[in-house]
């Protein structure tokens, strides 16, 4: 258990009075920042989920409509960080929380486009349909509704959601790494992705043990301030 929390201590500060407990052991990130990775990967697989079910991609930028919308997902967390730090507001574990699921499923809106725009250079999905990302209202109202409902299971079920958060952090940045390294690759077969694939994972295990041992190092002369 003290290599898992070392292992994500270069992310989070970690600190247990900001961190959702399961029984008596504190999750591996804090409260905002379990809100963030766990609605990435959801916000993630929720797109997928809604597209290529449809076999379409969204790979054209959506309205200027649906991004105000999805802008307007972020303004909870920067009002709930910045009045905290100033001690202006107090909150809470369960409104950082949901305050960073929604940041976190609009930071998914985001990755997704670049990752089905990179996707479909692909030949096994050249012949999806392209299509403008949440074009239709439902998918938005979707994507409203569903890290409410994720924010009430979290707390529900904190004993589930101590795993599976420790999962979405690494899987979030492995999904940035993949989605970097795939854009780079010239040759766009199945076997070039699937060494993408491997090589993200080594990548973001690797980023994330460099940034642990540089807090390690650090951590007697620096302050770690935790909002």
């Amino acid at each position: 258990m003290k290599f898992l929390y070392w292992f994500f201590s270069g992310l989070c500060h970690q600190n247990p009075a900001r961190t959702l407990f399961y029984g008596n052991i504190h999750y591996v990130v804090c409260a905002r920042d379990t809100g963030i990775y766990t609605g990435i990967v959801f916000g993630i697989i929720t797109i997928l989920v809604i597209y290529l079910s449809r076999k379409m991609a969204p790979t054209v930028f959506p309205s200027l409509f649906t991004v105000i919308i999805l802008g307007l997902f972020s303004i909870p967390i920067v009002l709930d960080t910045g009045l905290s730090s100033i001690e202006v507001w107090q909150s809470s574990n369960e409104i950082r929380l949901l305050t960073g699921l929604y940041f976190g499923f609009t930071v998914s809106a985001f990755l997704s486009l670049a990752f089905f725009e990179i996707l479909t250079r692909f030949s096994r999905f050249s012949l999806l349909k392209k299509v403008r990302f949440f074009e239709e209202w439902w998918t938005v109202a979707i994507f409203i509704v569903i890290p409410m409902g994720l924010w009430v299971v979290i707390l529900l079920l904190n004993y589930v959601f101590f795993f599976i958060s420790a999962i979405s952090v690494f899987i979030s940045i492995w999904f940035g790494n993949f989605i970097f390294i795939i854009a780079l690759i010239k040759k766009k077969t199945r076997r070039y992705a699937l060494l993408a694939l491997g090589t993200a994972i080594i990548a973001a295990s690797a980023e994330m043990a460099f940034i642990a041992s540089i807090r390690w190092l650090l951590s007697p002369y620096l302050k770690f301030y935790t909002f």
